[in-house]
């Protein structure tokens, strides 16, 4: 018998097994069925939710490479300006008799050892 039924035999409709069953057995099984759709709409949203956050810290991972890649040669360029910003004014208060060029020197010389530690950190 083929799936198109020719004008000779009677079509039989195709019912499906469940309706044979009682009332409660079909609500049951809607229950079920329901219960089971919604257990798989919330793995999907978890596995949403678990492949933005891998995106996310991926974007990041990069954005913060980049962003130490340019941090720290700019931080060893600010830190020795500093230290010949400091020798310079170290050497007007040696010139103007101040006490306080031991300070600018001293200055000077931690912002250039920071700026040397920085650029052999690679």
């Amino acid at each position: 018998m083929s799936s198109m039924p020719d004008g000779r035999e009677p079509q039989q409709p195709n019912a499906p097994a469940l309706l044979g069953q009682t009332l409660d057995d079909l609500i049951v099984a809607a229950e079920h069925d329901l219960n089971c759709q919604q257990i798989k709409v919330a793995q999907s949203k978890t596995e949403v939710r678990r492949l933005k956050r891998r995106r996310r810290r991926a974007r990041n991972r990069i954005i913060r490479r980049k962003m130490m890649r340019i941090a720290r040669p700019a931080l060893c360029v600010a830190l020795g300006v500093c230290g010949l910003i400091a020798f310079v004014l170290g050497l007007v208060a040696f010139l103007g008799g101040s006490d306080t060029m031991d300070d600018w020197f001293t200055i000077g010389v931690t912002a250039w050892g920071a700026a040397a530690v920085f650029r052999s950190g690679r």
